[in-house]
């Protein structure tokens, strides 16, 4: 697959999922006309018509998000929110592990073959050290 094939199906994803909905009203130049249909082009066609209906900090934006989107695909990863207190229990067992990602920590955790009873102290003693 070439290069422009791949960066016009990412595109057409990313359109299909409806990011395009997330362009902010004043990041356009005529908010009255709205965004005009780029569901069925390729990249280079849709990059032109919203370079060219967009703000200049409205494309970037756009770009941003897209090239963000491409990257978590392309890598297959994802992002996860945790309250503030997990993140720090995490934190601790990574400490503990002596590991570099949290990657490693969550496959620690999930592997049935693992021995959780020292993680788990250092996870009760992280919350209650507060």
């Amino acid at each position: 697959m070439k290069n422009s094939d791949n960066k016009d199906a990412m595109w057409h994803s990313y359109v299909e999922e409806g990011f395009l909905e997330k362009i902010r009203p004043t990041d356009l130049i005529a908010i009255e006309s709205g965004l005009p249909d780029v569901n069925e082009m390729d990249f280079q066609a849709a990059k032109q018509v919203l370079q060219n209906n967009l703000t200049p900090q409205g494309w970037t934006r756009l770009a941003a998000r897209f090239r963000k989107y491409k990257q978590r695909k392309l890598a297959q990863s994802t992002t996860i929110t945790l309250h503030k207190v997990t993140l720090e229990k995490l934190y601790a067992l990574k400490l503990y592990l002596e590991v570099d990602d949290y990657e490693t920590v969550f496959d620690y955790l999930l592997d049935p073959e693992e021995d959780l009873t020292d993680a788990l102290k250092i996870l009760f003693d992280s919350r209650n050290s507060k």
